[in-house]
């Protein structure tokens, strides 16, 4: 399949997509139980995230397993980042005598960025990023100001 997935039809709805109009499955809008098995970090991250798209107006039952992947991606990304702070973003390799001989990345830097990429993605999914939410409309009545709609008006009211 060629192309940008579809938008979940809450979200085509928000921004305005007249084209998806009607298309899709209209879920209830619920927030989804936590799964036990999420890690502390994990539940806490859900949390927050939960809240955030309750107030989107986009969550429904059945995005259980994506959220608690975003929830869990986070929660591991964090840690990671935690990790780097600690240990530094590179490791000596050390030859056969134990002298070092160069440095190399260290792996929690590749975990963070592996998760960190994982967790845009997801994002992006939810509606969560400054790309995804500058295609949205806020809800409120917007007006519409081009010249079709202004010629439109004139040849209505004239």
């Amino acid at each position: 399949m060629n192309g940008r997935p579809p938008k979940p039809q809450a979200l085509a709805a928000l921004s305005g997509d007249r084209r998806r109009k009607g298309k899709g499955v209209d879920l209830p809008l619920a927030t989804p139980a936590v799964p036990e098995w999420l890690s502390d970090d994990a539940k806490s991250e859900w949390a927050e995230i939960t809240h955030l798209l309750s107030g989107m107006r986009v969550l429904s039952e059945v995005d259980a397993i994506a959220l608690a992947q975003l929830a869990d991606y986070i929660a591991k990304w964090k840690r990671a980042a935690e990790q780097v702070s600690k240990s530094g973003m590179v490791v000596p390799v050390r030859d056969q005598r134990g002298l070092i001989v160069g440095f190399k990345r260290s792996p929690y830097v590749t975990m963070h960025l592996e998760y960190g990429l994982m967790v845009q993605r997801l994002l992006a999914q939810f509606g969560m990023t400054p790309s995804a939410r500058a295609r949205l409309i806020n809800g409120e009545a917007q007006a519409t100001d081009n010249i079709f709609s202004r010629i439109a008006s004139v040849q209505v009211s004239g």
